[in-house]
């Protein structure tokens, strides 16, 4: 039958094995027949920070005997009792400061006691073996292995009150000899020593009548006065 259709039509005729549904293909790499490209914006950056205090987004490292903390007017050697000592560029703020107990001296933090010595009323320090006398001459202070000791002081009837090669302290007027607290006539010559009770054979401090230079030592031979 099959073979008297098709040459009554000329056409060749298939059979049909039912509907046939098409599918297409999507390439890979793309959605919804559109294409997907991977970004190429880089990814953030992390930067490690150094070791140290973490403060918010700050770290901070101190010198040893230091801390982080806030600023104050600190006790250093120079005034033990931060009265006069500030740092203007951290007070107020937050900074390394030193340890509690301890001072500062230049830029490191040291203990107390190696300290030089404080006079609150100069507002200066001075160093052990040395001492400090006020303008007036009526206190004197001394600085004894780091220890302060202040006295009352006087200068003698024949001293002033002044300062000499940087140093304030009692000088004898001239024609005496002394400490500045004390101050003894210097004797014109061996007899005038003898006559002062000093009766014995010594060398003395000797300032002639009218003698243009300074006193001399004269030695004094007191066995027959």
């Amino acid at each position: 039958m099959q073979e008297m259709l098709s040459n009554i039509f000329g056409k060749t005729v298939q059979e049909s094995k039912g509907p046939t549904t098409a599918v297409t293909t999507e390439p890979q790499g793309t959605t919804l027949g559109k294409t997907v490209q991977e970004s190429e914006e880089p990814s953030a950056a992390v930067t490690a920070e150094p070791q140290g205090t973490t403060l918010g987004s700050s770290i901070y490292t101190c010198p040893p005997n230091m801390i982080y903390g806030n600023c104050t007017r600190e006790a250093t050697c120079e005034d033990p009792k931060g009265e006069s000592a500030c740092n203007s560029t951290c007070l107020g703020s937050t900074g390394c400061i030193c340890k509690a107990g301890l001072m500062l001296n230049g830029s490191d933090c040291i203990s107390a006691s190696r300290c030089s010595c404080f006079v609150t009323e100069a507002n200066m320090v001075i160093s052990n073996g040395k001492t400090y006398v006020n303008d007036n001459c009526t206190q004197k202070c001394s600085c004894s292995n780091n220890r302060l000791i202040c006295e009352g002081f006087r200068c003698d009837t024949n001293a002033v009150c002044d300062v000499e090669n940087g140093v304030r302290q009692c000088y004898c007027n001239d024609g005496y000899e002394g400490d500045g607290e004390t101050c003894e006539s210097l004797y014109t010559d061996c007899q005038e020593v003898y006559d002062a009770g000093h009766t014995q054979d010594g060398v003395y401090t000797i300032m002639p009548t009218g003698w243009p230079g300074l006193p001399f030592s004269e030695s004094c031979k007191m066995e027959n006065g």
